[in-house]
């Protein structure tokens, strides 16, 4: 995990760097833009309407850094460590649709989410049962070399986020929904390293909320699970994650 949170960290600061070189050509074009349509070139006719709603595919590729933590869960088992828990989310494509004249924005695209919970009871992980259902299950019984240090569990999904933006200079408040599919989930714990896949431990498809604030390229986020990451018939916990966001 620390090697790839390097990594991670390295290809934001690799897109920082580029995106704030896209939004200063960007802004310079943008204002000989506005300069040129201002200008009386027809008898007192505007040659560019400044109310044009206008459409744009963004290569500046999101990021959300977060801490992830679960509510509403009726198993009592899957309590967490919020500082250990590790949320990721990557924007592959934002389509963005705005006014020049409002101050209002409309996108959607597509994103990868990565979350990765720490279980404050190391001594458990989940395995099926015989009637196909995850249980606790003590990591000792099929690992005796155990030392009970680490027992995480893990989901990936593929997105479509929505939003809805107010835009002021270079700030940007944004409220949105989401929904998500379920690519991979597993279970994990270390010394000695284990991975085993547990797609069904979690519902394919989950739903989320969010807001968040920006100044350029840096920014602040929420997110709220309003669907449960599990089967209702063991545990309806919900998600809710703040962190970071690089490239809004």
């Amino acid at each position: 995990m620390k090697k790839i949170i390097v990594i991670l960290l390295v290809f934001t600061a690799s897109c920082a760097v580029a995106s704030a070189q896209y939004y200063s050509g960007y802004d310079r074009y943008n204002r000989g833009y506005q300069d040129y349509g201002q200008r009386d070139y027809s008898g007192g006719f505007n040659l560019f309407s400044t109310d044009r709603v206008e459409s744009n595919l963004r290569v500046l590729f999101p990021m959300y850094f977060g801490l992830s933590t679960m509510f509403n869960d009726n198993s009592k088992v899957l309590e967490s460590i919020l500082y250990k828990n590790f949320y990721y989310s990557l924007e592959l494509a934002n389509l963005r649709f705005s006014s020049r004249r409002r101050h209002i924005e409309t996108s959607f695209g597509i994103r990868f989410t990565f979350m990765d919970y720490a279980l404050n009871n190391t001594d458990i992980t989940f395995r099926k049962d015989a009637g196909g259902i995850y249980q606790p299950f003590p990591i000792i019984a099929e690992n005796s070399k155990y030392d009970g240090s680490k027992s995480k569990i893990h989901a990936t999904y593929v997105g479509v986020p929505f939003k809805l933006a107010y835009k002021a200079g270079r700030g940007r408040v944004y409220i949105g929904a989401s929904a998500d599919y379920l690519i991979n989930g597993y279970t994990k714990y270390k010394k000695p390293a284990y991975r085993e896949n547990a797609d069904d431990l979690f519902k394919r498809f989950r739903a989320t909320v969010e807001a968040g604030f920006s100044y350029g390229i840096i920014g602040v986020f929420a997110n709220y699970g309003i669907t449960s990451l599990f089967p209702d018939y063991w545990s309806g916990a919900n998600s809710f994650t703040v962190g970071l966001a690089i490239g809004m």
